[in-house]
């Protein structure tokens, strides 16, 4: 066979077969008509693959024994995703938690290179490419090329991680998956071997140990069962006598005073009936079950997804207010994760409704608290003491969180109205900095300690003196100690005043700052109850919000209803309604607890982590804006937190999370002037322009194959950023996210 015939046989130029032929040392003439000996055909034939990697002209794709041809289109937009998404489908396609292969080496002749043959996974299956459209099935991995082989050995079995080849050679290949490996990824099989089978061992033992728990569960499921909800039980009245006596325990002295004389207070007329009953029966606590609502626990089986349903129908049909389901769910998973709530949008756009609405459609209460442009400081917020009246002057904000405090089986959503009309970290900075304790619930001081310890020894004193000059004789009434004058005279001397208070002003005095104290003790604790948001709207009245404030809510920017409705409209013309439009009552603790945030490693949520601190470093950083610890560990608790509200697979709920983080956590961040110089040398335009192409690479792909639209899962944050890049280009490079 002539040089011509053999080169056109492998699809390669004659070229190559003299290269092949210079580096295994067989001497040939440069003739393109040379006769090549049946030797110098087979040891071309049995060496392929060095033409296949030194090659530069288009080729077949081969996997296994299949040639396929892609369609570029496709296949391009395969290739310009990121590493990390090609490797997660392989692992999803072959059910491997992590991309740890064996195979055996095969060196090519005199070059350092090398590929592995014989591709199996660490259980002895088959590893198979994903396949690129609908049209293909997939194509098991025959080989993977290794670079430098020079330390290893012809034909040893080997253990190594697979890694994504370079992008020349996956577009030579028309392999978006293209495997390879690296010297530093392999071990060999031989030295892992003793380890793998004690590991296998392991865990034949471990499966036969859950199959006897499960046995054991199945025998006794009833008996477990009925203990676990004797234990919720339980768990559900301690918190709601926790909630409603942590607020008090500061007022120990005063209540366990009020309690051994509720009698002579009752009869003097510091205290009511009613008083006596909401301030120092304690243990008492009715349950509150509203009339004509469902049940969370028996109607919805505690299912949040089935609950974010129902709102989201009763608040179309009910409420006539137009939400996307996309909308409710993740306002229901902003709310269980106790972190501030502000809603952004234009006049009109169903901020405030949407809290008004939650609290009914839940059986709880909402409180609208306007907020005034002359608040300057905390104590517009919350209240203070004043030193002359001796009591302390609460706000309606104050007066709300108290009201949630006497009535912890209820939800009480607090919001803000307009709460940028006033620079937020000068009145609400010290309260939201409070509210990042997680542990347990927040504690505000409304005033100082000391006043509150001395108006009860004040009030001791005071019941002292009284008891003193009775002498054991039983009063009725106020009135009656005022007719007794034996007993008035002796009370005035003991207290050293005749002229100064009338008995009647002294009277009022005490009992104002008894109901004061009891109603606002000197300090507070929020319980989980309690959930709190803000309203905003922007133009040239209102303030934006500091990096300290950002870097501690979630933004939701609400659009016209209008631009939704016909989507909203025809969801709800092929959707059923489960249920009877009517409230849903949740009991505050299973709605939700104010828990720790996740920790940053945590293994479940690798992924959001990883895609964050990308984010952070490779663009944030460059803007000037630092995407820190915090604001991560934030938005993986609000992924954990989604994972009850919808039915999907994990992967996707991570995918709708993280989305919605980038919007609500990070682009909230966006207002600056894009001609600025970034950190990296370039204009920031350029650095978000970056940032746009990353995003749609990573999310792309998931919003254009999901069977349903933005209604659903919320606007795509490539699409979005793309949206203000074009409106900061018709504004002289300015972003503003809530423009």
């Amino acid at each position: 066979m002539l040089v011509t015939e053999l080169a056109q046989k492998l699809g390669v130029a004659p070229n190559e077969l003299f290269v092949f032929f210079e580096q295994t040392q067989q001497q040939i003439p440069h003739e393109l008509n040379f006769e090549l000996s049946n030797e110098l055909i087979k040891s071309v034939e049995e060496n392929k693959l060095f033409f296949e990697v030194r090659s530069t002209g288009k080729i077949d794709v081969n996997i296994g024994d299949a040639t396929n041809e892609i369609n570029d289109i496709e296949l391009n937009k395969l290739l310009d995703q990121s590493s990390l998404k090609l490797i997660k489908k392989i692992k999803q396609v072959n059910n491997l938690d992590f991309l740890i292969l064996s195979g055996r080496l095969k060196k090519v002749i005199n070059e350092n290179y090398g590929f592995f043959e014989d591709i199996l996974d660490t259980y002895d299956n088959n590893i198979f490419y994903p396949k690129y459209n609908e049209n293909e099935d997939v194509h098991k991995i025959t080989e993977i090329f290794i670079p430098d082989a020079r330390e290893l050995i012809e034909n040893e079995r080997y253990l190594f991680e697979g890694e994504i080849a370079k992008d020349l050679e996956r577009k030579r290949k028309g392999n978006p998956y293209l495997l390879q490996t690296t010297v530093v990824k392999v071990q060999k099989a031989k030295i892992l071997s003793e380890l793998e089978l004690a590991v296998k061992e392991k865990e034949g033992k471990l499966n036969e140990a859950y199959r006897n728990i499960e046995v054991i569960e199945e025998e006794y499921d009833e008996k477990v069962q009925d203990i676990k909800e004797k234990e919720k039980e339980l768990t559900a009245l301690n918190d709601t006598f926790e909630i409603t006596n942590i607020n008090l325990l500061k007022m120990e002295d005063l209540l366990n005073s009020l309690k051994d004389r509720a009698s002579l207070c009752k009869n003097l007329q510091f205290l009511s009936e009613d008083d006596e009953c909401k301030y120092l029966d304690l243990l008492s606590i009715k349950e509150f079950k509203p009339t004509n609502h469902l049940d969370f626990e028996n109607d919805f089986d505690k299912s949040f997804s089935k609950l974010s349903d129902h709102i989201h129908a009763y608040l179309y049909y009910k409420k006539n207010l137009i939400y996307t389901r996309y909308q409710i769910r993740n306002f229901l998973t902003l709310l269980r994760t106790h972190d501030i709530i502000v809603l952004s949008g234009l006049s009109g756009s169903g901020k405030t409704q949407i809290v008004k609405a939650f609290a009914e459609a839940l059986g709880g209460i909402a409180k609208i608290i306007p907020v005034k442009p002359n608040w300057t400081s905390s104590d517009d917020l919350i209240g203070y003491y004043n030193p002359l009246q001796m009591s302390f002057l609460p706000t309606p904000f104050t007066e709300a969180i108290v009201e949630a405090i006497h009535n912890p089986n209820q939800l009480y959503f607090i919001c803000l109205d307009e709460m940028n009309l006033a620079r937020v970290e000068y009145y609400f900075a010290d309260f939201l900095s409070k509210l990042e304790e997680r542990g347990k619930q927040p504690e505000i001081e409304l005033y100082a300690n000391h006043e509150e310890e001395l108006f009860v020894s004040e009030f001791n004193t005071f019941l002292n003196l009284i008891e003193s000059c009775i002498k054991g004789k039983k009063i009725q009434s106020w009135q009656d100690f005022l007719e007794n004058e034996e007993a008035r005279k002796t009370f005035f001397q003991m207290l050293g005043n005749t002229e100064k208070e009338s008995m009647l002003q002294l009277h009022a005095k005490m009992k104002r700052r008894l109901i004061d104290i009891l109603k606002f003790p000197s300090t507070i604790k929020i319980p989980d109850n309690i959930h709190f948001i803000g309203a905003i709207n922007v133009d040239e009245t209102t303030h934006y919000f500091s990096p300290k404030i950002l870097d501690r809510i979630h933004v939701v920017k609400f659009d016209n209803p209008l631009l939704i409705e016909e989507q909203v409209n025809e969801w709800f013309k092929k959707t059923e309604t489960e249920k009877e439009l009517i409230p849903v009552y949740v009991k505050p603790n299973l709605f939700s607890k104010r828990n720790e945030y996740p920790i940053v490693n945590n293994s479940e949520l690798s992924e959001v982590t990883h895609q964050l601190r990308e984010i952070n470093e490779q663009y944030l950083l460059d803007l000037n804006i630092d995407f820190g610890i915090r604001s991560i560990r934030q938005s993986l608790h609000y992924a954990e937190i989604n994972k009850s509200t919808y039915n999907y697979k994990y992967e996707d709920i991570f995918d709708i999370s993280l989305n919605t983080v980038i919007l609500q956590k990070i682009f909230p961040r966006f207002v600056f002037d894009g001609s600025e110089t970034a950190k990296n040398g370039e204009s920031k335009m350029n650095v978000v322009k970056n940032l746009q192409k990353f995003l749609s690479e990573n999310f792309l792909n998931f919003y254009n194959n999901y069977e349903s639209d933005e209604t659903d899962i919320g606007k795509s944050s490539s699409d979005y950023l793309e949206e203000m890049i074009k409106q900061a280009d018709r504004n002289n490079s300015q972003f503003n996210f809530f423009a």
